[in-house]
């Protein structure tokens, strides 16, 4: 019995003493090592090194740790493997980890035209219709119509990146770039809501994408007007879009092109479609309005060039807005004055206008169309109000020279007319002409009305006014 009981025992201890090595073999074949599989389910807030948590699982990566991306980026979500040294606390020290497959982000699909591609081979970053697409050693790509290059067309399949990139699972070339073709004609048809989308201009479609230029100048696009396209002929007869210009509008009635530079008074309540104020005037801001905010987010008090077409209430509908500078640390404010003096070399350092001490910096936009910044130069300015009273400027105008009580020759756009006839004062970016019976107005290129350029030529008055001899309206 004594005998049976100790035969089992040692059978235990055998048992035992196996289980240890062949769960020492398992985890890398030494004491210490292992290895786990799993799925990314956090990082550090910055970077890579730190701690990671795998399925659950605490990793410690560090500077050496090497860490294989080939077959996707390591982020939340990525399945990899991970293989270092277990801790005491169950966590892992790795010094490799290699990215399986990339992470599951939302699904993405776009088709576009090849813009750019790697400089050698075609693993690396396209870019697609202004998107940039990662392709991978993994990304499949399929050549049944040809190569990619820069002009074909293509479609891609992958997973949208935070940044807003694609990272590409296939690629499917469905043509070739074409010859390059041109179009003039009368817009038929147009999509449901945007731009964005085919269009229908003489019986041809045209295809318009994120990259296509549509210059505005002259009109909005609209069923009816007339445009000229430029873009890349495709198999099937149609035409993808790289330019389209307005040339008129159908209804004849979209009022002259104007330019106004001022700050945001207010806004809509909600989003930025809707009616905005610029510096007392109202704006008109379509779904079709391009609105460039690189330097700045849309707010009230930030200073925006806005581009559109004046309407017969004196308002403008808006075709481009850009924004200018942001508020920065004061309010912003606007002015006319003249120059009283300026940094003894260049335009950069302090100017003073009409008492007021002006910052110009680097960054400052100084427009000179009809004359050189001088003492005795009428000028506007745009920018900021200090704390001290200074002013620093984002835009500076130069109108024209003047003197006191002394001629002013100055270009700028109508901003006020006499309620009847010609006779009386008009407002011209922002300052006052008097016109009199004996004031010459040269309507040969366009008649004056609200939102028309004109060249000024009279004397400057004491309250800043200017009493016209000479109004020649621009085309």
């Amino acid at each position: 019995m004594r005998r049976k009981q100790f035969l089992v025992l040692f059978m235990l201890i055998a048992l035992t003493t196996a289980l240890t090595r062949l769960i020492t073999y398992a985890d890398g074949g030494h004491e210490g090592s292992a290895e786990i599989t799993g799925i990314i389910e956090r990082l550090p807030a910055s970077g890579l090194v730190g701690d990671w948590t795998i399925s659950g699982r605490t990793v410690h990566v560090s500077s050496s740790t090497r860490i294989e991306q080939e077959h996707g980026a390591a982020q939340v979500g990525a399945s990899v493997e991970a293989k270092g040294a277990s801790q005491g606390d169950g966590s892992l020290s790795a010094s490799e980890i290699e990215v399986k497959s990339g992470g599951s982000g939302r699904e993405a699909e776009i088709s576009g035209i090849v813009e750019a591609l790697p400089s050698a081979g075609l693993i690396g970053d396209w870019r697609i219709s202004r998107k940039v697409v990662h392709v991978t050693l993994s990304t499949r790509i399929r050549l049944d119509h040809g190569a990619p290059v820069v002009g074909s067309h293509i479609e891609v399949k992958g997973t949208q990146q935070t940044d807003g990139s694609i990272t590409a699972t296939e690629i499917e070339v469905k043509d070739g770039p074409e010859a390059e073709a041109e179009v003039t004609g009368r817009i038929e048809t147009l999509p449901a809501s945007g731009l964005i989308g085919d269009w229908k201009v003489s019986g041809k479609t045209v295809h318009v994408t994120v990259s296509t230029v549509i210059d505005q100048e002259h009109g909005v696009p609209s069923v009816g007007a007339t445009v000229e396209v430029k873009g890349v002929l495709r198999s099937d007869g149609s035409l993808t879009a790289t330019k389209i210009e307005v040339q008129r509008t159908g209804s004849g009635d979209a009022g002259p092109f104007i330019e106004l530079h001022g700050a945001i008074e207010s806004l809509p309540s909600s989003g930025l479609t809707g009616n905005w104020v610029v510096s007392g005037q109202i704006i008109h801001v379509t779904s079709d309005t391009i609105v460039n905010q690189e330097h700045s987010r849309i707010a009230v008090g930030v200073m925006v060039e806005v581009k559109g077409r004046s309407q017969p209430d004196h308002s403008i509908t808006a075709i481009r807005i850009e924004v200018q500078s942001s508020p920065g640390d004061g309010s912003a404010t606007e002015f006319f004055g003249t120059i009283q003096s300026l940094p003894a070399t260049g335009f950069i350092g302090a100017w003073t206008i009409s008492d007021r001490s002006v910052q110009v910096t680097s960054s400052t936009t100084i427009e000179r169309e009809d004359s050189q910044p001088a003492v005795g130069a009428f000028v506007e300015v745009q920018g900021w109000l200090q704390t001290d009273g200074s002013v620093r400027a984002s835009r500076i105008e130069v109108k024209g020279t003047v003197e006191d009580s002394g001629p002013v020759s100055f270009t700028g756009a109508v901003q006020d007319l006499p309620a009847t006839g010609q006779v009386g004062d008009w407002v011209v970016d922002g300052r006052t002409v008097r016109v009199t019976t004996s004031t010459s107005i040269n309507e040969e290129s366009a008649s004056a009305r609200i939102g028309s350029r004109v060249k000024i030529k009279g004397s400057a008055q004491a309250d800043g006014s200017v009493v016209a001899s000479k109004i020649k309206v621009k085309k």
